[in-house]
């Protein structure tokens, strides 16, 4: 899953002003906790989506 895959799936273009950046976000294969980058873009992603409905 790329950058641009993200944003497609997640219709960040036709949000109108609200713009998102997922920046030095990775997770590695095998461990099992999420990174701190990777913990603030879900939490941001849950956050869009909730402010959405």
């Amino acid at each position: 899953c790329s950058i641009t895959d993200l944003h497609e799936a997640l219709s960040l273009s036709e949000v109108g002003d609200r713009q998102m950046f997922l920046i030095g976000t990775y997770v590695r294969r095998g461990e099992a906790s999420l990174s701190s980058g990777v913990q603030d873009a879900r939490d941001l992603i849950i956050s869009v989506v909730c402010d959405g409905r």
